[in-house]
């Protein structure tokens, strides 16, 4: 039988090259040379590192500069690694340095580490009596590169003492050229396209491997080329369920029976969303059973109208009773296995529990897994006799948890992806990507706790200068990999702007050139099209005269003028989001907005003209306390981050009234109503309007009328927002209060305008200005006065909006409480704007326009993507469209402030 000393990740391509070249592989043993010097039989290094923490942690007093590392597996894998080397190179720990009381206690450990069964030492020892075992047998060595300087000189030895060797770097490349782009993904991205151009088998060398091969996943799957990696380290899922079995074992607690169910531990698969709720809710090993509390809760948190039958299905009871109902069926599959480790209170049956549980996942059902598996059943069997007490559960879980399965597999032979270190059978091109100065020639001087600083002091072990050496005369292997053209690449600067220098010692190429991109615009996908009889059924109704009309909320209008798919999907077809008992921004907003509607009555149920005078912290708390009572409940793990909220919100709240009552002062307009509802009301021909209006107050003297629409934060009318229907919402609420209020009395407006509930960041003044020569503290530190704090508090809550009358001195007598009074709107002209926009709308959502088509592209503005639900359903990808302006006319008159 012939053997052959190669790499592991070397041997489908050895077989692969000989079946190519008609070559038989009949007889052919592919070993490493660490497998025929290591031949001896020893302890894996889970049990060494195992052995060797139960032995540090009983006498972890001794070490007191090192026993807070001793909890981690990482720690005894690095001095185990060191103490390989050690023993390989024949040191003691005598020859360790130690010139303080750190440098004696870590040399107390590596003895330690020194003192196990360590196969190394039988590498050393029979060193010579195995070199002439491999000199005398029928073994040839593949030429690789050693990253271990010591396999390099026992390979160097061999070779000087006749050993055969086959190379398959002896190839010239006919080009050699430098090539940079402007970043690492558009260095990827011209090599990409190069291949596609040239079609020649290739070789794609990384420097640094890590950051640069998941932009080449993603770029090479764009352009379908496929590549084998060399070094192929696999996270299988099945180690990290293993560890949170055993946690859960140890602990007993909800958090960690969660950290279990998201890793998939048990034979039952979990939703995503099922999964975010009982993290939410649990607060046991047991099903939540608190669909009742919360409901009872909630209602506390409607008006008197509220009816729970009718608002079935839409309301967030409806959604946690669900959620509640599908956890106590998900529990009742896992009980078992969660009783089985909870139950049980022996360490070593603890680990066995929770791989007899593992041992059923559908996991396994992966190759990867099953691997991933297999490994774990024989470290299991392997260390379960060292296993005692709770400590050494969690600590192998942990060891079980960090490990990472290698596996080779030649996927394609058209492209190998490799790195410095990893040589390949030589292909017609070879790339050489990311040669910076950073990453090339990238050898890496020791680091860590046996660092270069404290190994060159250890009389007997490798020194910085052979190593690199070393490493240096086996990374010429790149220099002979391909037979046409080498090409050496890197970006000039990285991700951050900061310019990347290519490595010097590609000067000797010449002139680099930039990669030749051709620009790739993605495919844009079919436009959606529906019929007009299809859009009518979906969208249109009829009066009871038979007159058609579309009818919806304003905001869902707005949605279709930022993007038409948006809104087909959810005002067409109706797939919403569930409303979840959370502590998102549309729920803080919602509340928010229900206590200013509660606050604008006293306590005998009547409206209260002067509310924001009369709304004290404690009524605001007796006020908003039902929401957060509730979201409590429904998130029993979230109570600190909710009390803070609660508490913020009190205090915005608080500050809303001090400017509100501030307001009223300053002006001729006292509240009238709040939350003025109204439906289906007729904005237009087509179009009829559902909404409620935060507040309206009333000038009694001038007979005019001004609406307040609060915000949770800040935000201004723009008048080409407005007239490209992004922005309807405010001016409508004008026009449907004009109408209901106009049915009285002869009204006209004076304003609409936003309200901001939150309390913005208030930037003050400079504390002090500096220059070359000297520094200055300001005079008057804004920080320390007060009145000059609370007029920056004011600027900031400024009600934003238009104005539509002369009178601006009825609106506010100080000029400091309304900002954009220098515009005066006119009324006329905004309702002519907004009967266009939403007629322009009914006709190009039911295809009464002149291309006879509803319009339900997926054809965003600026921006309408950030937020939106659906970009996992539309998936768009092209360039976001500017806004036009679909009214031309104007709807202002520029003039003067009033002094």
């Amino acid at each position: 039988m012939t053997k052959l000393i190669a790499h592991e990740y070397l041997k489908e391509m050895i077989f692969h090259d000989m079946a190519v070249k008609g070559e038989s592989a009949e007889g052919l043993e592919i070993l490493s040379l660490n497998r025929l010097l290591n031949d001896a039989e020893a302890e894996n290094d889970t049990v060494l590192i195992l052995k060797l923490a139960k032995q540090l942690r009983k006498d972890a007093d001794k070490y007191p500069e090192y026993q807070k590392m001793f909890a981690f597996p990482s720690f005894y894998s690095e001095v185990l690694s060191f103490a390989k080397q050690m023993a390989l190179w024949n040191l003691d720990a005598a020859d360790l340095p130690a010139d303080d009381e750190n440098e004696k206690q870590l040399r107390e450990i590596v003895k330690a580490a020194l003192a196990l069964d360590l196969k190394e030492k039988k590498t050393a020892e029979k060193l010579e009596e195995s070199m002439d075992a491999i000199l005398t047998s029928p073994i040839e060595a593949v030429e690789s590169f050693e990253n271990d300087y010591f396999t390099y000189t026992v390979m160097n030895r061999l070779k000087a003492r006749g050993l055969k060797t086959i190379s398959y770097f002896d190839q010239n490349p006919s080009a050699t050229v430098r090539r940079h782009a402007l970043s690492t993904r558009m260095e990827i991205e011209g090599c990409a396209q190069y291949i596609c151009r040239n079609e020649k088998p290739c070789t794609i060398v990384l420097c640094n491997a890590a950051s640069q091969l998941p932009v080449l996943r993603q770029v090479f799957e764009r352009y379908r080329i496929p590549f084998s990696w060399t070094n192929a380290h696999h996270n299988a899922a099945l180690p990290k369920a293993f560890s949170a079995l055993a946690q859960l074992a140890v602990f007993k607690d909800s958090e960690h029976l969660i950290k279990a169910i998201a890793a998939q531990a048990f034979r039952h698969h979990c939703d995503e969303d099922l999964l975010d709720f009982l993290s939410q809710v649990l607060d046991d090993i047991k099903a939540p059973q608190k669909a009742e509390e919360y409901a009872a809760a909630y209602a506390k948190t409607q008006s008197d109208k509220y009816d729970p039958e009718k608002a079935l299905g839409r309301d967030p009871v409806t959604v946690y009773t669900k959620l509640e109902q599908r956890a106590a069926d998900y529990f009742e599959k896992i009980q078992d296995s969660i009783d089985l480790l909870c139950e049980c209170t022996d360490a070593k049956q603890k680990l066995i529990n929770a791989y007899e549980i593992l041992s059923v996942s559908p996991l396994l059902a992966n190759s990867t897994e099953l691997s991933a598996g297999r490994h774990i059943l024989s470290e299991l069997q392997d260390c379960i006799d060292l296993i005692e007490n709770d400590d050494d559960v969690l600590f192998f879980a942990q060891m079980i948890e960090t490990a990472a399965g290698t596996t080779h597999k030649l996927v394609s032979d058209f492209c190998t992806v490799t790195d410095l270190t990893h040589p390949v059978i030589p292909k017609e091109n070879t790339y050489v990507l990311g040669c910076s100065g950073k990453a090339y020639p990238g050898f890496a001087p020791l680091g860590g706790v046996f660092d270069e600083t404290y190994v060159r002091r250890i009389k007997g072990f490798p020194g910085l200068d052979e190593r690199q050496k070393a490493y240096l005369s086996q990374l010429e292997w790149i220099e002979h990999s391909c037979t046409d053209e080498l090409i050496w690449s890197y970006a000039t600067n990285d991700y951050q702007g900061r310019e990347l220098i290519s490595a010097f010692e590609l000067d000797r190429y010449g002139k680099s050139e930039r990669w030749q991109l051709d620009s790739c615009s993605q495919k844009r996908n079919t436009a959606h099209v529906l019929d007009s009889q299809s859009a009518k059924d979906l969208f249109v109704r009829q009066d009871e005269d038979g007159n058609p009309y579309v009818s919806g909320s304003i905001s869902s209008i707005e949605s279709w003028f930022r993007c038409p798919y948006r809104y087909f999907l959810a005002s067409g077809l109706y797939v919403r989001k569930p409303q979840t008992p959370d502590l998102s921004a549309d729920s803080a907003g919602t509340w928010q907005h229900a206590v200013m509607e509660k606050a604008v009555f006293d306590e005998d149920g009547k409206f209260d003209p002067d509310y924001a005078i009369h709304l004290s912290e404690e009524r605001i708390r007796e006020l908003i306390s039902p929401y957060f009572e509730a979201l409590r409940i429904a998130n029993p793990n979230d109570t600190v981050r909710i009390s803070l909220s609660e508490e913020r919100m009190v205090s915005s709240l608080k500050k809303t009234a001090e400017f509100l009552a501030e307001y009223e002062k300053s002006t001729t307009f006292v509240p009238h109503a709040a939350e003025l509802t109204f439906r289906r009301f007729p904005v237009s021909e087509h179009v009829r309007l559902n909404g409620t209006i935060d507040r309206i107050s009333k000038d009694p003297l001038n007979h005019m009328i001004e609406i307040l629409d609060y915000k949770s934060s800040s935000k201004t009318l723009s008048p080409s927002s407005v007239k490209a229907g992004q922005q309807l919402q405010l001016l409508t609420y004008l026009i449907a209060a004009m109408d209901e209020m106009g049915k009285e009395e002869e009204i006209s407006p004076a304003g609409t305008y936003y309200f901001s509930l939150s309390a913005d960041n208030i930037t003050d003044a400079k504390a002090a200005s500096v220059n070359r020569s000297t520094w200055k503290l300001s005079e008057n530190d804004l920080r320390n006065d007060e009145q000059a704090m609370h007029d920056l508090m004011v600027k900031s809550r400024q009600l934003s909006g238009w104005t539509f009358t002369q009178r601006t001195d009825a609106i506010d007598s100080e000029g400091r409480y309304v900002a954009g009074t220098k515009k005066t709107y006119i009324y006329e002209k905004i309702r002519e704007c907004l009967d266009v926009l939403y007629e322009y709308f009914y006709a190009n959502l039911t295809g009464a326009n002149e291309a006879g088509m509803p319009v339900i592209d997926v054809s965003p503005v600026s921006g309408a993507c950030t937020y939106c639900d659906y970009k996992g359903i539309c998936r768009y990808h092209g360039e976001e469209r500017k806004a036009e302006e679909i009214y031309t006319g104007q709807l202002a008159e520029e003039r003067k402030k009033a002094k």
